[in-house]
């Protein structure tokens, strides 16, 4: 079975000057647009807090559990050697 290439856009695949040079181009329109809409940037929703701790509470969780799983393996046990 034949694997196709992975796709990658032509920005990853750039040098780090015109990875800068992507940023500086699209700095301006993206902060033009911002203007238009009046947009600060600023958390506006009225409960945003309940967003943001059941945001940090589901990272710490997924942190726990990635935790576990490096240390304890899936199982909780560890392998036997093979003989």
């Amino acid at each position: 079975m034949r694997h196709r290439p992975r796709r990658r856009s032509a920005i990853s695949d750039s040098s780090p000057q015109a990875r800068g040079g992507y940023f500086l181009a699209s700095f301006g329109p993206g902060m033009a647009l911002a203007d238009t809409f009046l947009i600060g940037g600023a958390d506006a929703a009225p409960a945003g807090w309940i967003l943001i701790g059941v945001s940090t509470l589901s990272a710490l969780t997924f942190a726990g559990i990635g935790a576990l799983v490096a240390f304890h393996g899936r199982t909780g046990r560890r392998a036997l050697p093979a003989t």
